[in-house]
This record gives structure tokens, sequence and C-alpha cells, in this order.
């Protein structure tokens, strides 16, 4: 299976990156950038984690600002013919990493949804001909980090990270209502869109320092992260009852999943 993961320079970018690498059931990687920003990221703070170095399985993909905003046909046409099927969105970020408001918003909201509009048309195509919802071919999935705590009305009144928490409701109902036309107008199968509300996201993996983490706010760590993402993007979501999801939200507590704390199982390094 072939994927694009959308701002792999960043933290979580690059952790998913990483992951992928080990991923028998992701043949390819397209990792997407800003070519004039190099810290797209969901934690642009975080700058001490691993890198992905050049591999065969990783073809790296440039775009300018303009080209970010609108994905030039030639590129959704090269991706379709690959047969890609989908998209990790790991751009965007606090809003105090951007200049203003507006570049925020821009990054967390507006480039998200011009991507989620692109990279439909290659939901419509599977195998190279046009999907029929047929079992064997795969739903083009697209996958958006948003926050726990993701707020829908712009109106509510916040505590805490009001900011960014309007920000990620406002980009998961724009993605959510292009979805809800995009189906009127071509029926269900094609595409899933999923929304991961994320806490606070911890560098490693399952230490015992994450672990009294999670337990006392809500967060995650990364290596979690990862493992999920790239679980949905190859398998789907299944809930809690076992059935599966067809798009929809992932709280935070769902992506790190029951055995979270489960210390019988896994070696836990200090």
């Amino acid at each position: 299976m072939r994927i694009i993961v959308a701002g792999s320079r960043g933290f979580i970018g690059n952790a998913i990156l990483l992951r992928i690498l080990k991923d028998t059931s992701i043949t390819h990687v397209y990792a997407v950038n800003r070519s004039t920003a190099p810290s797209d990221s969901q934690d642009p703070s975080s700058a001490n984690a691993p890198v992905a170095h050049p591999h065969s399985k990783v073809t790296e993909i440039a775009l300018s600002d303009e080209e970010f905003a609108s994905w030039p046909q030639e590129l959704i046409d090269q991706l379709t013919k690959v047969g890609v099927k989908a998209c990790i969105w790991c751009v965007g970020g606090l809003p105090g990493a951007f200049p203003d408001l507006t570049a925020a918003y821009h990054a967390n909201v507006e480039l998200a949804l011009a991507a989620a509009t692109a990279l439909s048309r290659i939901s419509l195509f599977a195998n190279g001909r046009m999907f029929s919802g047929a079992k064997k071919e795969k739903p083009f999935r697209f996958i958006y980090l948003s926050v726990a705590g993701a707020e829908r009305d712009p109106n509510a009144r916040l505590w805490t990270q009001a900011q960014l928490r309007k920000m990620k409701g406002a980009a998961e109902l724009a993605l959510f209502d292009f979805q809800a036309t995009f189906e009127a107008e071509n029926g269900a199968g094609p595409l899933e869109m999923f929304a991961l509300r994320l806490g606070k996201v911890l560098a490693g993996g399952k230490t015992t320092a994450n672990i009294v983490t999670e337990a006392a706010i809500t967060s995650i760590n990364v290596e979690k992260v990862a493992k999920v993402c790239c679980d949905i993007a190859t398998d789907g979501w299944y809930g809690e009852d076992g059935r599966k999801q067809i798009g929809g939200v992932v709280e935070n507590k769902d992506v790190l999943g029951p055995d979270w704390a489960d210390i019988d199982k896994y070696p836990i390094p200090l």
C-alpha cells in the first residue's frame, strides 16, 4: 500500500515516517512538505526526535506555498496512477508557533481542506478504474491530527487553548462538511475522513514516565500516535464494539487503547 504523509519534517510526522519504514503493509510513502516551511509540525518546539534518513521506501515531494494550497493536477494524476490510498495530515500546530493567527488558521484549517479536496479525486479510482465499492477496493482515507477538546462552535467560551481548539474544530467541521458533500455527489464508500483528537503528544514510547503522564493528563506518546495512524491508513478504524467506523472522530483515549498502562505484556524502560 502507498500513502502520503504531509508535514513529515515535524515531530509527529517524522515519527510516523520512522514507523512506516518498519511497516511491511505500507510499501511506499510520499513525504509531502512545503518547500518554504521546514518545520511544519503538530509540535514545532519538539526538535530532538530521531530523523528518518533518505530511504528507498520514501519519495520526498516539496511544494511551494501556492502548490500546497492547490495541489497541482499533474501531482494528483501521478499519485492516482501509483495507487496512493491514504494521507496522514500532520501539518499545523500551536497558534504561537506561527507569525500570526491568520497564518495559524491557514496551516491548521485551509491547507487541510485544500488537500482533502484535491486528494478526494484519487478516491474515485481504484486499480486504475472508477471506484465501484467492491470488497477488494480500499477507500481513500484522510487522517487529520486534531486536538483533544476541539471546539466547532466559534462562539464557545473556553478556558484553555481556546484558539487552537477552535481552529481544530473549524478544520473538523470543514472536512466533515466536505465529506458529506462529496458523498452526496459520488455516493458513500470511496472516501473516509478521520480526525484524531490528540492530547499532549509525548516524545518516546511506552515508558514509565509517559504512562504516568498519560494517567495524569490527556496525553499520548508519539510512538502510539504513529502506530494508530498507520493502522487506520491501512485497515481503517474499529470502535470499542468491534464495528468498523467509516470515518469520524477518534478521541485520545481510544487512540491510547485499553492496554495503554498494561505493564505485564511489555518491557517498560525507565
